[in-house]
């Protein structure tokens, strides 16, 4: 409660600093698109870390030396990242890649930044992507040591983190409360036995590793503060259908042109990448490239699979069969992991219930874009 109250305070004071007395700079286009984030990120398994760390030392007054040292680096390496997710959101704004939102605008509100727990507001457009870019960066620090393979596994940073979607005019209490239930969500598959990294003994304790994670949440009545509630409601069909696949794994390896993860990172996560690959971000990612481009879905047609999917599993197979009919499903589209088995198509077996395997994506299309820098080529002189 006091976590929550101290950030409100200082979201209250950002707004009679003048800084911004209401969400609506940060919006896309005011009565069209008009719907902003709450993130909140926080750190993973940070106690237990710093427990192996200063158990090392014998006397209280080295333990307590040594762990204001670490405090000291997490609040720095958070701080950080922030920042470089702060210079690469101004980049792109400034960028050719970047054909919806002003040059001059600010987009993106620090609310908190305090160890390692952040807490942000921006355009709902690229939410999702600056989470991804700043567990990025997050990533690449240690809380202890040199940036070796051993130190990432051991004691690298990592984060889970929820986003909320509402309107620019959505109490931020209840965004807040949400994005918090989001980041909560996430947390409970990160700590999943199947998810979790295994990766030896240091002081007789079993050291493990957790993942980077992200859930999110589109906001459309004030009265679904409840998120698991809410999304029994509103997202389970039957005992064996569900629509939402998320949380979502992201993971820390070279994938676009503006990543850039050094070989010991690459390496250190190389591992937990490969644990939660059915999990990963980036099958989103290829989802939202095949059904954001008109010429391989139109508009109508992913709207109209979006709307089809509650209705249930018999509806949506007679629907899939017209789109099939029409040529629109792509040799790429029917890999097992981005759409299910060939049995089911357009979803994925989760456990004992099978779940959609595009809604994630469907839903998100005008709430998603990709916040990417142009690729740099060299000319004939290495230039």
């Amino acid at each position: 409660c006091n976590e929550s109250t101290q950030k409100l305070i200082q979201y209250y004071e950002t707004m009679q600093q003048g800084q911004e007395k209401h969400h609506d700079n940060l919006i896309t286009e005011k009565g069209k698109q008009s719907t902003i984030a709450v993130v909140h990120i926080d750190g993973n398994n940070m106690g237990m870390r710093i427990r192996a760390l200063i158990e090392k030392h014998d006397t209280y007054e080295a333990a307590v030396k040594k762990m204001r040292a670490i405090s000291k680096n997490i609040n720095c390496s958070f701080k950080e990242a922030y920042d470089e997710m702060e210079q690469h959101l101004n980049k792109w704004l400034k960028s050719k890649n970047n054909k919806i939102l002003s040059a001059s605008g600010v987009y993106l509100r620090k609310i908190i930044v305090a160890g390692d727990d952040i807490t942000f507001v921006c355009n709902g457009k690229i939410a999702l992507s600056l989470v991804r870019y700043f567990i990025q960066r997050v990533s690449q620090k240690v809380m202890d040591g040199d940036k070796t393979k051993k130190n990432l596994e051991k004691y690298g940073m990592s984060v889970c983190a929820g986003i909320a979607y509402v309107h620019s005019h959505f109490p931020f209490s209840v965004a807040y409360h949400v994005a918090e239930e989001c980041c909560s969500s996430a947390k409970a598959s990160a700590k999943k036995a199947e998810h979790i990294q295994k990766i030896g003994m240091e002081n007789g304790q079993k050291m493990e590793r957790i993942g980077n994670w992200v859930d999110f949440q589109i906001c459309k009545n004030v009265q679904n503060i409840d998120l698991e509630a809410n999304r029994e409601k509103n997202y389970r069909i039957s005992e064996e259908e569900y629509l939402l696949r998320r949380p979502y794994y992201v993971e820390i390896a070279q994938q676009k042109p503006d990543d850039i993860i050094s070989k010991e990172v690459e390496q250190a996560y190389a591992v937990m990448n490969e644990k939660n690959r059915k999990y990963a971000f980036s099958i989103f990612e290829e989802l939202y490239g095949y059904f954001s481009n008109k010429k391989q879905m139109p508009s109508s047609m992913a709207k109209t699979l979006r709307n089809t999917y509650p209705l249930g599993k018999n509806a949506m197979e007679e629907y899939i069969q017209f789109v099939e009919s029409r040529g629109k499903f792509s040799k790429e589209l029917k890999q097992e992991e981005l759409s299910g088995s060939k049995m089911d198509f357009g979803y994925i077996l989760e456990g004992n219930k099978m779940v959609a395997a595009w809604y994630d994506v469907l839903e998100m299309l005008d709430l998603y874009e990709v916040v990417e820098l142009p690729v740099e080529i060299e000319d004939g002189d290495g230039r």
